[in-house]
């Protein structure tokens, strides 16, 4: 499991790091919230194209403990980078003719 402090250090990248707190309901409730129509179609690698508020809106449970534990704590940002992540692994899966 990568650190906050490995992060900023470089020593992953911000998918590896966020991902790693993605699960199987954020992937839910991101594709049902967002529309993975939207997602799968969007063209921007950091989904600009599709509003920030919509992102900050999502209701995620992430778990404090494992936040904790990489030296992370819930903030908005972190939260839509979480997101993003998610919706980054649906078009991935939708690209690649399967589902993560």
């Amino acid at each position: 499991m990568y650190t906050r402090k490995q992060y900023l250090n470089k020593e992953c990248t911000h998918s590896e790091y966020y991902s790693q707190l993605v699960s199987a309901n954020t992937l839910i409730t991101v594709g049902a919230s967002i529309g993975s129509s939207r997602i799968i179609n969007s063209e921007d690698s950091s989904f600009k194209d599709i509003p920030l508020k919509e992102w900050d809106q999502l209701h995620v449970g992430i778990s404090r403990e494992l936040l904790e534990s990489m030296g992370e704590s819930m903030t908005l940002s972190c939260k839509v980078c979480i997101c993003k992540e998610a919706a980054r692994q649906i078009k991935e899966a939708a690209i690649n003719g399967g589902v993560k």
